[in-house]
């Protein structure tokens, strides 16, 4: 289990310490704290005046995405302070998000991402998954710092949250935007507002994004980078009365793009390993040329480089296939004095991509990887205010995950460029993870100008981990090591045998603060947060606890 935690002290002036790129207050926002002209987030799960929020935020309208011809979240929050993206090796929807250098780049899905991602409050599960397109946002807001509260699992580094625009009763719309650039970019979307009653309403929204990669492969001529993406989202509102509303939502995304371009840019033909022999016999020895797997090196990989970097000489198959969709059904209702929401979300993801980690004609370090991925989440929230200077959110959370990578990786060959014959790694892992949470929050306006803040969440998770992997040496390829450390030609070798472990994690994540307002738009705040990611291995899983202390703005302790 790993959880961070933060301490931050900071002051608002003019909304300039959060964000001045969010939209304005939308008319369907309901308090009466909130203005016209007032920027409005949700990053406490409820609409608030960003002034009001003490959470190092950046929130981003809609508008200024569209005018920065933002795609997908990876180049949306690029302006964002301390925010780094890192491009996973397939491309796609891959993201690899770091908030104040805390993230996650490895997608394997022992693994979790140590941002969080949501879209209309449905988290997002998985790495791959998670640089979504921002088709017809109304805003994107990221919040940064432990967010374990609120948000629950995995949002130690902080949390991504998309919000999309809603089906509007008062107007019929139509938005269109199209867009042709270099290697034949062709992109086009569309939204289509309609009213179907007084109380009814339909948001139908769809896109697709091309454009040939930049990357050209010198054996078969085929596109690296390719993007070839179809997609859209449909959402029906219903809502009879300003204490009651339905919104069903829909989204899918199919990719049948190309991986990453990747070059080659040093080969070593001294590289190898250290051979193991009995100290009588004259002890290990270092064997020069060969792969990890003892599997000679050809003598001219190392030519498959060019001076020209749009170039490459992999040997994998031009193929990233993504299937990318979800349900989701929010309710929300008064129930006296106290609001109920539920939050109810299905998603699927299916990747099918190949990678060529060595960069040249000959399948030495090939990889071929299918994931597939489903998710269930539940969420029950009742907020409320007590008195006038009181108001809480208290909530039950729920989510399960199946997923399923099978991963081959070629780990050498004797044949020439382009054959499809290697000593192979074939690996499996399987991942259930049933997650439960229980958590509040809770406000005080102590005085007109002091405001004190609590909240804490309760989350046990349990994880079941399965794994095998095997070597298969079918197609018969030579190695200097002995049969003892690699299956002989025409054998397959059980490498790990199948594994199967659990364990369950319990966290208390803790959240509060202060909010001094010392004049007219001029508010100091501080607070301490912490969050919670439960920690699993590609060998199984393991307990892991740190927690770096931040305070504004550069020291860092950590404490184990």
């Amino acid at each position: 289990m790993k959880k961070t935690a933060e301490l931050l002290i900071a002051m608002l002036m003019a909304g300039t310490a959060n964000a001045a790129i969010a939209s304005e207050a939308p008319a369907q926002a309901q308090s009466e704290d909130i203005e016209p002209g007032d920027i409005i987030v949700t990053a406490q799960r409820r609409a608030q005046n960003i002034q009001d929020v003490p959470i190092s935020m950046t929130a981003i309208s809609a508008e200024t995405l569209r005018s920065r011809s933002t795609r997908d979240v990876s180049e949306a929050i690029a302006f964002v302070p301390n925010v780094a993206v890192t491009a996973g090796p397939n491309g796609g929807d891959d993201g690899g998000f770091f908030i104040r250098g805390v993230g996650q780049l490895d997608n394997s899905i022992a693994v979790d991402p140590g941002v969080g991602v949501y879209v209309d409050d449905i988290y997002i599960a998985r790495l791959q998954a998670s640089s979504v397109n921002v088709l017809d946002l109304e805003r994107l807001e990221v919040l940064r710092g432990p967010q374990g509260t609120l948000f629950g699992r995995n949002t130690i580094g902080g949390a991504i949250s998309l919000v999309t625009a809603q089906p509007e009763f008062d107007k019929v719309s139509v938005a269109a935007i199209g867009t042709y650039g270099s290697r034949d970019r062709a992109d086009f979307s569309a939204a289509v507002n309609v009213p179907l009653s007084d109380v009814l309403a339909v948001r139908a929204t769809g896109f697709t994004r091309n454009q040939r990669g930049w990357g050209t492969n010198v054996y078969t001529g085929a596109s690296f980078g390719n993007i070839s993406d179809v997609g859209g989202r449909l959402k029906l509102r219903f809502e009879p009365s300003d204490s009651f509303s339905v919104t069903l939502s829909g989204d899918y995304l199919m990719g049948r793009g190309s991986p990453s371009h990747q070059i080659l840019l040093g080969y070593n033909r001294n590289a190898g390993i250290v051979v193991p022999r009995p100290p009588q016999f004259g002890g290990p020895f270092f064997r020069a040329g060969v792969s990890p797997t003892g599997v000679p090196l050809p003598l001219d990989a190392g030519n498959d480089r060019s001076a020209d970097r749009s170039l490459n000489f992999a040997s994998v198959p031009a193929r990233n296939d993504i299937d990318n969709g979800g349900i989701s059904l929010n309710i929300t209702g008064d129930l006296g004095g106290i609001t109920l929401k539920s939050i109810t979300g299905w998603r699927r993801y299916i990747e099918s991509t190949f990678n060529d980690f060595d960069s040249t004609g000959y399948v030495l370090y090939d990889n071929s990887n299918v994931l597939r991925q489903q998710q269930i989440s539940q969420e029950l929230q009742f907020s409320g205010r007590i008195g006038n200077r009181a108001e809480f959110l208290v909530g039950l959370f729920y989510f399960g995950e199946n997923a399923n990578n099978r991963v081959d990786l070629c780990t050498g060959t004797d044949q020439p460029r382009l054959v499809n014959r290697c000593l192979r790694s074939r690996n499996n892992i399987s991942l259930k993870v049933d997650s439960f949470a229980a958590f509040g929050q809770a406000s005080w306006d102590i005085t007109d100008w002091l405001n004190l803040f609590a909240g804490v969440r309760w989350t046990t998770e349990t994880k079941m981990q399965q794994n095998d992997s095997v070597l298969d040496n079918l197609d018969r390829v030579v190695t200097v090591l002995p049969p003892i450390a690699i299956p002989a030609p025409g054998t397959i070798r059980v490498a790990l045998p199948f594994t199967q472990v659990s364990n369950t994690f319990n966290a208390v994540t803790p959240r509060f603060g202060f909010n001094v307002a010392l004049a007219d738009r001029i508010k100091l705040y501080g607070s301490y947060a912490e969050g919670f990611k439960s920690w699993a291995s590609r060998a199984g899983l393991a307990a892991q606890s740190s927690s770096p202390l931040i305070l504004k703005p550069c020291k860092l302790l950590k404490r184990g």
